[in-house]
């Protein structure tokens, strides 16, 4: 299925250089995404020629 999504917001908190390093990965690898794909329990996010770029996998625990 096709993904699209809206231009992507962070906070510029300051945090150590590598917290903002994967966090840069992590919204660069957001804009490459360009379909999604439901696989048993989890949500893959591709990206064309990249294959997964991030996979999701559902939890029944609750986050605290």
């Amino acid at each position: 299925m096709t993904f699209v999504s809206a231009p992507i917001a962070a906070t510029r908190m300051a945090c150590s250089e590598t917290v903002m390093e994967r966090e840069l990965a992590f919204l660069h690898a957001l804009d490459a995404i360009s379909r999604y794909e439901l696989v048993g329990e989890s949500l893959e996010l591709l990206a064309d020629g990249n294959g997964v770029v991030a996979r999701f996998v559902a939890s029944s625990a609750s986050a605290s």
